[in-house]
């Protein structure tokens, strides 16, 4: 088990800030990336599970070229301690900074207008774990990433 918890949470500056129980409706996809369905029908997701699997799945390992507001990371790969502590810390700041505008919706984007505060970040043999604040949310989130998470660039084809 890997560990990064700072002394003190590593906090967005952001001041445009959007609440995560607003998230609109969106398809579910499961931990493991595959659609997610409900007695027959495709599964939804809102609010604050909708901000969280936005998460999920706006972290990648390779860059996309229809997520412009994805990060990119190293922190799937194996690492040694050193190493992660150092992507973790990225990971972190580009978590409570990451901003955008989005065209088609004429609304700023990214994931730094929700999330307040990361406070810690593991990964363990299964997920990573990143533990967050987020506005609008009472008390600490805890996401869970599996770690055989796929690059969407390998779909484009």
């Amino acid at each position: 088990m890997m560990i990064w918890k700072p002394a003190y949470p590593i906090t967005s500056s952001i001041t445009d800030r959007v609440d995560a129980t607003t998230f609109g409706t969106d398809i579910a996809v499961s931990e493991g990336g595959d659609l997610f369905f409900e007695d027959g029908d495709l599964g939804t997701v809102s609010g604050v599970e909708s901000f969280k699997q936005q998460v999920r799945l706006g972290i990648l390992d390779e860059p996309h070229p229809f997520l412009q507001h994805a990060i990119v990371t190293d922190i799937y790969k194996e690492l040694s301690q050193e190493e992660f502590i150092q992507a973790a810390e990225r990971l972190a700041v580009d978590l409570v900074s990451n901003s955008g505008y989005d065209e088609l919706t004429k609304q700023t984007d990214g994931l730094g207008h929700v999330i307040e505060e990361v406070y810690s970040i593991e990964k363990d043999a299964d997920f990573l774990q990143i533990e967050l604040r987020a506005t609008g949310v009472t008390g600490k989130l805890m996401i869970k990433i599996p770690l055989f998470h796929d690059s969407l660039s390998d779909n484009t084809q």
